[in-house]
């Protein structure tokens, strides 16, 4: 349904438009998404097609679903809203801008890396802590738990609904069940993962064929759980609503402002709490000193007294604890869930665990800072759509020419 744009539609368009610039719109009920198409003509012809959510699903306000463009491709709304936060952009009228004076462009050119770097630090904390999980379940069952992608969607899952129960009893009031609902996502996530432990590790078998049944096993609890998701759930992705307010403005530099977003902070301090807490626990108390006993030799831990399965089942708790906080911080911080978010998620967590070597926390977390580099990179790049697979063939090599990771040390086959 081509016309102009009606009054109600946000940006609206000056009237003064180029004659090369084709503006189409379709939106057939308030009900209903709109898309609004932007087509020009000329040496560098292209197109740019903006999608927004229904107005009923988004609170009446107008939020972008989707963009695609000639140039860049299709961009999803989780990339919308991180390009938003991350650079905020002003509304202006479509005309020619003077040139910027050389300082002003060399500040911007800094102030664009800094914002890079914050969301890398978001992007690492959160990949760093699946990571740490994946470290701990390896070293102590010599399994991957493939099950923490749906340990990290049922936090994101559990955090989206208790945001919206709580913003409907207690309005504004809800932020302060954060604390609360944190240590609620620890202890079901730490049950999640003692389960999965029960579920995937069987002693009894040979060390080879128990690695195997337990990727297996792990890998359909995955697959099982996000298909219960989906039929509880939907298939449907649940927004966090945008609102204001959720940044400090940190420099600006022309019409470029680096800001910090608020869970950004949250998130990094947090998870930050939570990896010093767990390497204190492992290094300092007597109960960390058991699993890593059991991680180094659990027959001669088991000749000490150690009770080997429940040093295991403790260890996979505690990972799992680390998965569902993920999830949680994921969700409040860049505001988007579904029954598959946690799959995608976790193999990219089990890429930095690979990558920084399997068995060392350290190597966990510099994992993470490699594969949240490699996510930023391409954002920054242009190319958010091949993130994935870019951080994927980062796996591929790392299998191929790097197995004991970088920070690990040579292990013998998982398979």
């Amino acid at each position: 349904m081509p016309g102009d744009l009606p009054g109600d539609l946000p940006g609206d368009l000056p009237g003064d438009l180029p004659g090369d610039l084709e503006v189409r719109f379709f939106w057939p009920s308030r009900s209903a998404a709109a898309e609004v198409g932007l087509r020009w003509r000329g040496p560098e012809a292209g197109h740019l097609l903006c999608r927004f959510l229904p107005l009923p699903q988004s609170d009446g306000a107008w939020q972008i679903d989707g963009l695609e463009s000639s140039r860049y491709g299709a961009l999803g709304r989780y990339d919308v809203m991180q390009l938003h936060k991350l650079l905020r952009p002003p509304v202006t009228a479509v005309r020619a801008r003077p040139a910027k004076p050389a300082a002003a462009g060399g500040l911007r050119g800094l102030l664009y890396a800094a914002q890079q770097a914050i969301a890398l630090v978001g992007l690492t904390s959160l990949y760093g802590l699946l990571a740490l999980g994946f470290t701990l379940t390896l070293a102590l069952g010599g399994v991957f738990n493939l099950a923490y992608g749906l340990v990290y969607s049922y936090g994101a899952f559990q955090a989206w609904l208790a945001y919206l129960a709580a913003s409907l009893w207690l309005g504004p009031a809800w932020v302060w069940l954060a604390p609360p609902l944190f240590l609620l996502g620890l202890a079901g996530g730490g049950a999640l993962g003692a389960v999965s432990a029960r579920m995937a590790l069987r002693p009894r078998l040979p060390a080879g064929e128990r690695r195997r049944s337990g990727i297996v096993a792990t890998l359909g609890l995955l697959l099982a759980g996000q298909e219960a998701i989906r039929l509880l759930q939907g298939p449907e992705t649940f927004w966090l609503p945008y609102r204001d307010g959720g940044t400090w403005l940190l420099a600006r530099a022309g019409d470029f402002a680096l800001v910090l977003g608020k869970g950004q902070l949250a998130i990094f301090l947090l998870a930050l709490l939570l990896a010093a807490g767990l390497i204190r626990f492992l290094a300092r108390t007597e109960g960390g000193r058991r699993l890593r006993a059991v991680a180094d030799d659990p027959g001669a831990a088991a000749l000490l007294g150690v009770d080997v399965g429940r040093g295991v089942a403790l260890g996979w708790a505690l990972g799992g604890g680390l998965a569902a906080a993920a999830g949680g911080f994921a969700f409040l911080v860049f505001g988007a869930v579904n029954f598959h978010l946690g799959a995608v998620i976790g193999f990219k967590a089990l890429t930095a665990t690979v990558l920084g070597g399997v068995g060392s926390p350290a190597g966990a977390l510099l994992g993470a800072f490699l594969v949240a580099a490699t996510e930023v990179a391409m954002l920054a790049a242009g190319y958010g759509a091949w993130k994935d697979a870019a951080v994927f063939l980062v796996l591929i090599w790392a299998l191929l020419f790097r197995p004991q990771g970088l920070l690990g040390r040579a292990r013998e086959p998982l398979l």
